[in-house]
Protein backbone atom coordinates (compact mmCIF):
# COMPACT_ATOMS: atom_id res chain seq x y z
CA UNK A 1 0.00 0.00 0.00
CA UNK A 2 1.31 3.15 -0.59
CA UNK A 3 0.26 6.89 -0.54
CA UNK A 4 0.15 9.43 -3.42
CA UNK A 5 -1.84 12.29 -4.91
CA UNK A 6 -3.49 12.63 -7.81
CA UNK A 7 -1.11 14.87 -9.74
CA UNK A 8 1.69 11.90 -9.53
CA UNK A 9 -0.89 10.00 -10.84
CA UNK A 10 -1.65 12.08 -13.53
CA UNK A 11 1.68 12.81 -14.59
CA UNK A 12 2.37 9.00 -14.28
CA UNK A 13 -0.77 8.18 -16.44
CA UNK A 14 0.53 10.71 -19.26
CA UNK A 15 4.14 9.46 -19.05
CA UNK A 16 4.05 5.95 -17.79
CA UNK A 17 7.52 4.60 -17.76
CA UNK A 18 9.34 1.63 -16.00
CA UNK A 19 12.18 3.48 -14.49
CA UNK A 20 9.35 5.19 -11.96
CA UNK A 21 8.76 1.98 -10.91
CA UNK A 22 9.82 -0.34 -7.92
CA UNK A 23 11.31 -3.70 -8.45
CA UNK A 24 8.00 -5.11 -6.96
CA UNK A 25 5.77 -3.02 -8.98
CA UNK A 26 7.66 -4.53 -11.92
CA UNK A 27 6.98 -8.07 -10.89
CA UNK A 28 3.63 -7.18 -10.26
CA UNK A 29 2.71 -5.41 -13.38
CA UNK A 30 4.21 -7.96 -16.05
CA UNK A 31 2.38 -9.55 -18.62
CA UNK A 32 4.45 -11.99 -20.72
CA UNK A 33 3.14 -10.83 -24.07
CA UNK A 34 3.45 -13.85 -26.83
CA UNK A 35 5.38 -15.90 -23.97
CA UNK A 36 8.42 -14.00 -25.13
CA UNK A 37 10.10 -14.17 -21.67
CA UNK A 38 9.23 -17.84 -20.66
CA UNK A 39 10.44 -18.76 -24.35
CA UNK A 40 14.00 -17.21 -23.71
CA UNK A 41 14.72 -18.89 -20.38
CA UNK A 42 13.50 -22.15 -21.81
CA UNK A 43 15.53 -21.93 -25.11
CA UNK A 44 18.69 -19.49 -23.97
CA UNK A 45 19.07 -19.57 -20.10
CA UNK A 46 18.43 -22.70 -19.26
CA UNK A 47 19.44 -25.10 -22.18
CA UNK A 48 21.97 -22.63 -24.21
CA UNK A 49 24.38 -19.58 -22.40
CA UNK A 50 24.46 -21.82 -19.43
CA UNK A 51 26.15 -24.82 -21.15
CA UNK A 52 28.82 -22.47 -22.56
CA UNK A 53 27.25 -20.35 -25.99
CA UNK A 54 27.15 -16.75 -26.23
CA UNK A 55 23.79 -14.16 -27.72
CA UNK A 56 22.83 -11.43 -29.10
CA UNK A 57 19.68 -10.53 -29.15
CA UNK A 58 17.45 -7.02 -29.85
CA UNK A 59 14.21 -6.16 -28.54
CA UNK A 60 12.49 -3.13 -30.05
CA UNK A 61 9.05 -1.22 -30.55
CA UNK A 62 7.63 2.95 -30.34
CA UNK A 63 8.35 4.41 -27.35
CA UNK A 64 6.30 3.21 -24.84
CA UNK A 65 6.29 -0.38 -26.08
CA UNK A 66 7.45 -1.39 -22.81
CA UNK A 67 10.90 -2.47 -23.47
CA UNK A 68 12.11 -1.22 -20.24
CA UNK A 69 9.92 -2.93 -18.53
CA UNK A 70 10.42 -6.51 -20.43
CA UNK A 71 14.39 -5.46 -19.66
CA UNK A 72 13.70 -5.42 -15.93
CA UNK A 73 11.50 -8.48 -15.43
CA UNK A 74 13.80 -10.56 -17.60
CA UNK A 75 16.34 -9.14 -15.27
CA UNK A 76 14.70 -10.65 -12.84
CA UNK A 77 13.85 -13.70 -14.36
CA UNK A 78 17.88 -14.23 -15.31
CA UNK A 79 18.64 -13.64 -11.51
CA UNK A 80 15.61 -16.09 -10.35
CA UNK A 81 17.63 -18.84 -12.94
CA UNK A 82 21.40 -18.03 -11.11
CA UNK A 83 22.68 -15.58 -13.63
CA UNK A 84 24.41 -12.37 -12.13
CA UNK A 85 22.86 -9.73 -14.43
CA UNK A 86 23.93 -5.99 -15.37
CA UNK A 87 22.14 -3.35 -16.74
CA UNK A 88 23.42 -0.52 -18.74
CA UNK A 89 21.41 2.55 -19.68
CA UNK A 90 23.06 4.09 -22.95
CA UNK A 91 21.69 7.29 -22.44
CA UNK A 92 24.32 7.38 -19.84
CA UNK A 93 27.03 5.24 -20.72
CA UNK A 94 29.40 5.88 -23.71
CA UNK A 95 28.87 2.31 -25.93
CA UNK A 96 31.08 2.96 -28.94
CA UNK A 97 33.66 0.68 -28.33
CA UNK A 98 33.84 -3.10 -26.76
CA UNK A 99 36.19 -1.47 -24.30
CA UNK A 100 34.07 1.23 -23.50
CA UNK A 101 31.16 -1.93 -23.11
CA UNK A 102 33.44 -3.65 -20.57
CA UNK A 103 33.87 -0.74 -17.97
CA UNK A 104 30.22 -0.04 -17.76
CA UNK A 105 29.28 -3.53 -17.04
CA UNK A 106 32.62 -4.64 -14.99
CA UNK A 107 32.02 -1.18 -12.86
CA UNK A 108 28.79 -2.79 -11.43
CA UNK A 109 30.40 -6.41 -10.79
CA UNK A 110 31.08 -7.46 -7.08
CA UNK A 111 34.53 -8.45 -7.78
CA UNK A 112 34.91 -9.29 -4.10
CA UNK A 113 31.91 -11.66 -3.79
CA UNK A 114 32.89 -13.19 -6.90
CA UNK A 115 36.79 -13.74 -5.83
CA UNK A 116 35.34 -14.94 -2.47
CA UNK A 117 33.12 -17.26 -4.09
CA UNK A 118 36.50 -18.67 -6.37
CA UNK A 119 38.35 -19.27 -3.63
CA UNK A 120 35.82 -21.35 -1.54
CA UNK A 121 35.88 -23.35 -4.56
CA UNK A 122 39.79 -23.71 -4.43
CA UNK A 123 39.63 -24.65 -0.76
CA UNK A 124 36.67 -27.41 -1.37
CA UNK A 125 37.43 -28.79 -5.09
CA UNK A 126 41.27 -27.99 -5.39
CA UNK A 127 42.51 -28.46 -1.37
CA UNK A 128 39.88 -31.08 -0.63
CA UNK A 129 38.39 -29.08 2.75
CA UNK A 130 34.44 -29.14 1.85
CA UNK A 131 33.88 -28.80 5.78
CA UNK A 132 35.71 -25.17 5.38
CA UNK A 133 32.09 -22.95 5.80
CA UNK A 134 34.30 -19.55 7.13
CA UNK A 135 35.68 -16.43 4.61
CA UNK A 136 38.49 -17.12 2.18
CA UNK A 137 40.79 -14.85 4.66
CA UNK A 138 40.34 -16.64 7.07
CA UNK A 139 41.30 -20.39 5.50
CA UNK A 140 44.68 -20.36 6.26
CA UNK A 141 44.37 -19.66 10.46
CA UNK A 142 41.60 -22.44 10.29
CA UNK A 143 44.00 -25.10 8.24
CA UNK A 144 46.62 -24.34 10.88
CA UNK A 145 44.63 -24.24 14.08
CA UNK A 146 42.27 -26.99 13.01
CA UNK A 147 43.87 -29.35 10.60
CA UNK A 148 47.79 -28.33 12.13
CA UNK A 149 49.28 -27.29 8.23
CA UNK A 150 52.71 -25.74 8.70
CA UNK A 151 51.94 -21.94 7.56
CA UNK A 152 54.56 -21.97 4.88
CA UNK A 153 53.92 -25.52 3.41
CA UNK A 154 50.28 -24.55 3.59
CA UNK A 155 50.68 -21.41 1.50
CA UNK A 156 52.68 -23.13 -1.05
CA UNK A 157 49.89 -25.70 -0.84
CA UNK A 158 47.54 -22.56 -1.43
CA UNK A 159 49.66 -21.67 -4.71
CA UNK A 160 49.21 -24.74 -6.07
CA UNK A 161 45.63 -25.21 -5.54
CA UNK A 162 44.84 -21.32 -7.15
CA UNK A 163 47.19 -22.45 -9.79
CA UNK A 164 45.25 -25.91 -10.70
CA UNK A 165 41.68 -24.18 -10.46
CA UNK A 166 42.50 -21.53 -12.91
CA UNK A 167 44.29 -24.18 -15.34
CA UNK A 168 40.80 -25.19 -15.35
CA UNK A 169 39.79 -22.20 -17.19
CA UNK A 170 39.91 -20.92 -20.41
CA UNK A 171 40.96 -17.50 -19.32
CA UNK A 172 43.10 -15.27 -20.66
CA UNK A 173 46.38 -14.57 -19.44
CA UNK A 174 46.42 -10.83 -18.35
CA UNK A 175 42.93 -11.62 -16.85
CA UNK A 176 44.30 -15.07 -15.07
CA UNK A 177 47.43 -13.09 -13.58
CA UNK A 178 44.80 -10.15 -11.59
CA UNK A 179 42.60 -13.33 -10.10
CA UNK A 180 45.55 -15.42 -9.37
CA UNK A 181 47.11 -12.62 -7.22
CA UNK A 182 44.02 -11.25 -5.84
CA UNK A 183 43.32 -14.98 -4.73
CA UNK A 184 46.64 -15.50 -3.71
CA UNK A 185 46.65 -12.79 -1.26
CA UNK A 186 42.90 -13.80 0.33
CA UNK A 187 43.29 -17.05 0.84
CA UNK A 188 47.15 -15.80 2.57
CA UNK A 189 45.10 -14.09 5.07
CA UNK A 190 44.37 -10.68 3.59
CA UNK A 191 40.70 -9.67 3.40
CA UNK A 192 41.21 -6.42 1.91
CA UNK A 193 40.96 -6.38 -1.87
CA UNK A 194 44.19 -5.22 -3.46
CA UNK A 195 42.95 -1.61 -5.49
CA UNK A 196 45.71 -2.08 -8.08
CA UNK A 197 44.01 -5.78 -9.32
CA UNK A 198 40.40 -4.30 -8.37
CA UNK A 199 41.40 -1.51 -10.30
CA UNK A 200 42.40 -3.27 -13.82
CA UNK A 201 39.39 -5.39 -13.22
CA UNK A 202 37.15 -2.52 -13.69
CA UNK A 203 39.09 -0.97 -16.54
CA UNK A 204 41.23 1.83 -14.70
CA UNK A 205 44.43 2.56 -15.91
CA UNK A 206 47.49 1.13 -14.02
CA UNK A 207 51.13 2.41 -14.38
CA UNK A 208 53.57 0.85 -16.13
CA UNK A 209 55.61 0.19 -13.33
CA UNK A 210 52.69 -1.44 -11.17
CA UNK A 211 51.77 -3.70 -14.18
CA UNK A 212 54.88 -5.00 -14.63
CA UNK A 213 54.93 -6.01 -10.83
CA UNK A 214 51.74 -8.12 -11.49
CA UNK A 215 53.20 -9.21 -14.62
CA UNK A 216 51.14 -7.22 -17.06
CA UNK A 217 52.10 -6.04 -20.22
CA UNK A 218 48.92 -3.32 -20.63
CA UNK A 219 46.19 -2.08 -19.83
CA UNK A 220 42.28 -3.52 -20.70
CA UNK A 221 41.64 -2.03 -24.26
CA UNK A 222 39.63 -1.96 -27.30
CA UNK A 223 42.21 -4.62 -28.76
CA UNK A 224 41.69 -7.10 -25.28
CA UNK A 225 38.74 -6.23 -23.74
CA UNK A 226 36.49 -8.77 -25.48
CA UNK A 227 38.94 -11.69 -24.52
CA UNK A 228 38.50 -10.10 -20.78
CA UNK A 229 34.55 -9.48 -20.65
CA UNK A 230 34.50 -13.29 -21.84
CA UNK A 231 37.20 -14.69 -19.25
CA UNK A 232 35.10 -12.63 -16.86
CA UNK A 233 32.06 -14.50 -17.59
CA UNK A 234 33.58 -17.84 -17.44
CA UNK A 235 35.02 -16.90 -13.83
CA UNK A 236 31.69 -16.25 -13.07
CA UNK A 237 30.41 -19.23 -14.28
CA UNK A 238 33.23 -20.92 -12.71
CA UNK A 239 31.88 -19.16 -9.54
CA UNK A 240 28.59 -20.83 -9.40
CA UNK A 241 26.21 -18.61 -11.22
CA UNK A 242 24.92 -19.77 -14.80
CA UNK A 243 26.37 -16.85 -16.56
CA UNK A 244 26.11 -12.83 -17.40
CA UNK A 245 23.14 -11.58 -18.52
CA UNK A 246 23.67 -7.42 -20.14
CA UNK A 247 20.59 -5.56 -20.73
CA UNK A 248 21.87 -2.39 -22.43
CA UNK A 249 18.35 0.12 -22.91
CA UNK A 250 17.63 2.82 -24.71
CA UNK A 251 19.70 2.63 -27.90
CA UNK A 252 18.41 5.05 -30.03
CA UNK A 253 20.52 7.51 -28.41
CA UNK A 254 23.45 6.15 -31.54
CA UNK A 255 21.01 7.63 -33.82
CA UNK A 256 20.32 11.16 -32.02
CA UNK A 257 21.14 14.54 -34.60
CA UNK A 258 21.48 16.64 -31.41
CA UNK A 259 23.58 17.12 -28.76
CA UNK A 260 21.81 16.63 -25.85
CA UNK A 261 23.49 17.88 -22.07
CA UNK A 262 24.46 14.54 -20.08
CA UNK A 263 24.03 12.69 -22.70
CA UNK A 264 26.47 10.64 -25.06
CA UNK A 265 26.71 12.03 -28.93
CA UNK A 266 27.53 9.86 -31.82
CA UNK A 267 28.95 11.52 -34.61
CA UNK A 268 28.44 9.09 -38.26
CA UNK A 269 32.21 8.01 -37.35
CA UNK A 270 31.15 6.69 -33.58
CA UNK A 271 27.88 5.26 -34.42
CA UNK A 272 29.45 2.93 -37.05
CA UNK A 273 32.23 2.23 -34.86
CA UNK A 274 29.36 1.09 -32.21
CA UNK A 275 27.56 -0.78 -34.94
CA UNK A 276 30.72 -2.81 -35.90
CA UNK A 277 31.35 -3.93 -32.30
CA UNK A 278 27.70 -5.05 -32.32
CA UNK A 279 28.49 -6.82 -35.36
CA UNK A 280 31.62 -8.64 -34.04
CA UNK A 281 29.36 -9.40 -30.66
CA UNK A 282 26.91 -11.32 -33.17
CA UNK A 283 29.88 -12.93 -35.18
CA UNK A 284 31.79 -14.15 -32.18
CA UNK A 285 28.95 -15.62 -29.79
CA UNK A 286 30.44 -18.88 -30.16
CA UNK A 287 33.25 -17.37 -28.35
CA UNK A 288 31.71 -15.30 -25.83
CA UNK A 289 30.92 -18.07 -23.62
CA UNK A 290 28.05 -17.70 -20.94
CA UNK A 291 27.23 -13.88 -22.16
CA UNK A 292 23.59 -13.06 -23.12
CA UNK A 293 23.02 -9.75 -24.40
CA UNK A 294 19.91 -7.67 -24.78
CA UNK A 295 19.94 -5.06 -26.39
CA UNK A 296 16.73 -2.28 -26.55
CA UNK A 297 15.68 0.62 -28.01
CA UNK A 298 12.90 2.63 -29.95
CA UNK A 299 12.13 0.54 -33.44
CA UNK A 300 11.33 4.00 -35.52
CA UNK A 301 14.61 5.32 -34.69
CA UNK A 302 17.00 2.14 -34.95
CA UNK A 303 15.30 1.04 -37.99
CA UNK A 304 16.07 4.44 -40.01
CA UNK A 305 17.73 4.29 -42.59
CA UNK A 306 20.00 7.06 -42.49
CA UNK A 307 21.34 6.86 -38.71
CA UNK A 308 19.78 3.26 -37.62
CA UNK A 309 20.72 -0.11 -37.96
CA UNK A 310 20.17 -0.34 -41.76
CA UNK A 311 22.93 2.43 -42.82
CA UNK A 312 25.08 -0.25 -41.38
CA UNK A 313 24.20 -3.41 -43.56
CA UNK A 314 27.36 -5.55 -42.38
CA UNK A 315 25.08 -5.38 -38.84
CA UNK A 316 21.99 -5.01 -40.14
CA UNK A 317 21.68 -8.48 -42.25
CA UNK A 318 22.53 -10.38 -39.34
CA UNK A 319 19.61 -9.79 -37.17
CA UNK A 320 16.84 -9.62 -40.03
CA UNK A 321 14.65 -12.44 -40.58
CA UNK A 322 15.31 -14.76 -43.24
CA UNK A 323 11.71 -15.80 -43.33
CA UNK A 324 8.85 -13.66 -43.16
CA UNK A 325 5.80 -14.54 -41.96
CA UNK A 326 2.55 -13.20 -40.42
CA UNK A 327 3.40 -14.49 -36.82
CA UNK A 328 6.57 -13.04 -34.67
CA UNK A 329 9.40 -15.87 -34.62
CA UNK A 330 10.52 -15.45 -30.87
CA UNK A 331 14.02 -17.57 -32.22
CA UNK A 332 14.59 -14.19 -34.18
CA UNK A 333 17.46 -11.69 -33.04
CA UNK A 334 15.46 -8.77 -33.81
CA UNK A 335 11.77 -8.89 -31.59
CA UNK A 336 9.67 -5.74 -32.26
CA UNK A 337 7.21 -5.56 -28.75
CA UNK A 338 4.30 -4.07 -30.63
CA UNK A 339 3.65 -6.69 -33.41
CA UNK A 340 4.19 -8.81 -30.14
CA UNK A 341 0.79 -7.01 -28.21
CA UNK A 342 -1.28 -6.81 -31.54
CA UNK A 343 -0.73 -10.36 -31.86
CA UNK A 344 -2.19 -11.08 -28.51
CA UNK A 345 -5.25 -8.53 -27.42
CA UNK A 346 -5.18 -11.10 -24.74
CA UNK A 347 -2.29 -10.14 -22.61
CA UNK A 348 -3.01 -6.88 -23.76
CA UNK A 349 -7.02 -7.14 -22.13
CA UNK A 350 -4.83 -8.43 -19.12
CA UNK A 351 -2.18 -5.71 -18.69
CA UNK A 352 -5.40 -3.19 -19.04
CA UNK A 353 -6.86 -5.25 -15.79
CA UNK A 354 -3.77 -5.23 -13.76
CA UNK A 355 -3.13 -1.50 -14.17
CA UNK A 356 -7.13 -0.80 -13.46
CA UNK A 357 -6.65 -2.53 -10.14
CA UNK A 358 -4.05 0.23 -9.22
CA UNK A 359 -0.06 -1.50 -8.85
CA UNK A 360 1.18 -1.88 -5.76
CA UNK A 361 4.67 0.25 -4.18
CA UNK A 362 4.78 2.81 -6.68
CA UNK A 363 7.82 4.83 -6.60
CA UNK A 364 6.67 7.91 -8.10
CA UNK A 365 8.91 10.43 -5.83
CA UNK A 366 10.99 11.11 -9.27
CA UNK A 367 9.08 10.46 -12.27
CA UNK A 368 10.65 10.17 -15.27
CA UNK A 369 9.91 12.55 -17.46
CA UNK A 370 8.89 11.14 -21.37
CA UNK A 371 11.48 12.92 -23.65
CA UNK A 372 9.44 12.21 -26.52
CA UNK A 373 6.13 14.31 -25.71
CA UNK A 374 2.77 13.25 -24.74
CA UNK A 375 1.16 9.29 -25.20
CA UNK A 376 -0.75 10.08 -28.18
CA UNK A 377 -1.08 7.44 -31.04
CA UNK A 378 2.66 7.80 -32.05
CA UNK A 379 3.44 5.53 -28.93
CA UNK A 380 3.28 2.07 -28.45
CA UNK A 381 0.20 0.48 -27.52
CA UNK A 382 1.52 -0.57 -24.07
CA UNK A 383 1.53 2.79 -23.10
CA UNK A 384 -1.76 3.80 -24.64
CA UNK A 385 -3.28 0.90 -22.82
CA UNK A 386 -1.49 1.79 -19.58
CA UNK A 387 -2.44 5.45 -19.41
CA UNK A 388 -5.76 4.33 -20.27
CA UNK A 389 -6.16 1.94 -17.16
CA UNK A 390 -4.44 4.91 -14.89
CA UNK A 391 -6.73 7.51 -16.08
CA UNK A 392 -9.83 5.45 -15.57
CA UNK A 393 -8.71 4.34 -12.37
CA UNK A 394 -8.03 7.90 -11.17
CA UNK A 395 -11.25 8.64 -11.70
CA UNK A 396 -13.06 6.33 -9.46
CA UNK A 397 -10.87 6.89 -7.05
CA UNK A 398 -12.23 9.65 -4.57
CA UNK A 399 -11.57 13.48 -5.43
CA UNK A 400 -9.73 14.62 -1.95
CA UNK A 401 -6.14 15.58 -2.02
CA UNK A 402 -4.88 12.20 -1.14
CA UNK A 403 -5.68 9.10 -1.88
CA UNK A 404 -4.43 5.36 -1.18
CA UNK A 405 -3.86 2.25 -3.70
Amino acid sequence: MVTTNRAQWEDFSAHPTAESLSARAIHDTFVDVGGLEDFWVRWYLDRFVNRGYGKVKFVVGKPGAGKTHWLKHFSQAAVFKNYLTVAIDARKERLATIDEVYRALASQLLWRDLVEGAALRVIHQQLGYPEFTGRGWEFLKWAESERGLEPSLARRDIREAVDGWLRGLDLDSHFMLVVRGWLNQLLGGDAEAPVDHLGWLTGGKIGAAIRRSMGLIGNISQRNARAILASAAIFIHAVGYGGLVISIDNLEVLTSNARVEGTPYYTRGKREQAYEMMRQLIDEGPRMPFVFFVVAGDAPSLGEAKRGFPSYPALWARIQNEVTTTRVNRFSDWIDLDRLWDQDREQLSQLAAVWEKGPVELNLSHVTPNIGGGAGLESGVTRRTVASSLTKMIRNQSDAEGYSL
